[in-house]
């Protein structure tokens, strides 16, 4: 019988054979315990850098779209501050979007029209992330508006009437009565005119949901159009140009307007010489930050000129750095000391209070204030009655 040649293990190697069994026994736990249970993944750099709430909105900031490198950029803008924030580019010139935001401030909305037979386009923003998705509208008739409802839902306003490129609704006469027939249901017509169809959309569950349409007028200049539609009086901020009106104009006494005619003589002589006074209506326009007084056709009353006057120590005093043409259309509009003149191309800034100029923007297209979010202190919450659902 040989004998074995081995030999019992040294107390050492046993130890570190040991040490060796156990470490691999721990390592062979964990990793069965992460194979069932993962910890949570560590927050990509989107998220732990995205705002949980809407950045807070001051008096003086700004909506402002403007080219940037071949594109329109949606910019915020925060006025004196002067921060800047690109949310959104897309293809086309600026002039032809409109924008519009949610109540709470976390989505906005793009819609962007063609004067030709291309059917708009449309985006919807995410105002916290900085990026947009493409939208698609309602397949009927032609998005005139985009906004939000106030659950922050989006809405479209949709125009169908016989005009370009679209196809207009059916019309029928019964009994020697007109009406136009959309989805099965009869719309009567009560009058001779340009009318046609207004319909109202609401986005749910990723499908566009048919819930109001009336007849409207579509040929007057003062028409209200998709306007008519009791849903779109319910919508929340938009930059379309039928949310925006200035100051209402009252009248100034003879001798304001003597001495107002006498502050803007030099401004107020044409590229050829001659006297424009005759043709100067000065007006008071009463703004949350003060008094402003301009030039208006009393007929029209919101469509303001140059020059611009406010009163400084009993003085009729030009803002400064207007520098805008004489014969330009203005909007004006305030909140709180702020105060923001715009016209086609441009917009100027100024501190009301202060009487200063903040910041001048040139080849710019509607510019208007950031709204506050419904749910804020400062701003007011917007509530309105639903629209009468569309009959089935």
């Amino acid at each position: 019988m040989k004998r074995s040649s081995s030999r019992p293990l040294e107390p050492s190697l046993f130890r570190q054979t040991g040490l060796f069994v156990l470490l691999a026994a721990s390592l062979g736990v964990t990793a069965c315990k992460s194979k069932h249970q993962d910890p949570p993944p560590a927050p990509t750099a989107a998220s732990a850098t995205q705002p949980a709430e809407p950045p807070a909105v001051a008096d003086d900031t700004l909506s402002v779209a403007q080219p940037e490198k071949g594109q329109c950029a949606w910019v915020r803008l925060e006025g004196a501050k002067g921060g800047r924030q690109v949310l959104f580019t897309f293809d086309g010139p600026c002039e032809s979007a409109w924008f519009a935001w949610s109540p709470d401030g976390r989505q906005g909305a793009v819609l962007q029209s063609f004067a030709d037979a291309r059917a708009p386009l449309a985006w919807k923003v995410d105002l916290l992330a900085g990026q947009g998705a493409a939208l698609p509208l309602p397949e009927v008739g032609r998005t005139t508006e985009l906004g939000f409802d106030s659950q922050g839902r989006l809405v479209a306003l949709v125009a169908h009437h016989d005009g370009p490129h679209m196809k207009p609704p059916e019309r029928v006469e019964k009994d020697g009565q007109s009406a136009f027939v959309f989805e099965g249901k009869p719309y009567p017509i009560d009058q001779p005119g340009e009318f046609g169809l207004a319909h109202a959309y609401r986005r749910e569950g990723g499908t566009w949901t048919h819930v109001e349409t009336r007849v409207t007028d579509y040929g007057s200049d003062g028409a209200e159009k998709t306007r008519s539609l009791a849903l779109a009086k319910t919508l929340g901020p938009t930059t379309a140009p039928t949310a925006k009106a200035g100051p209402r104009p009252e009248s100034v006494t003879p001798e304001e307007q003597t001495a107002l005619d006498a502050s803007a003589e030099a401004e107020l002589i044409g590229p050829r010489g001659e006297d424009l006074l005759e043709d100067s209506t000065w007006v008071r326009g009463r703004l949350s930050g003060g008094d402003l007084y301009y030039r208006a056709e009393p007929t029209e009353g919101t469509n303001a000129s140059p020059p611009l006057r406010w009163k400084v120590d009993g003085t009729f005093v030009a803002p400064e750095k207007l520098a805008l043409p004489t014969d330009a259309s203005l909007v004006l509009e305030a909140r709180g000391n702020a105060l923001l003149v715009t016209t086609r191309g441009a917009a100027r800034l100024y501190d009301m209070q202060a009487r200063k100029h903040r910041r001048s923007l040139d080849g710019v297209s509607h510019v208007s204030f950031w709204p506050y979010p419904s749910n804020s202190d400062t701003g007011a919450e917007r509530s309105a009655p639903e629209a009468d659902p569309a009959p089935r």
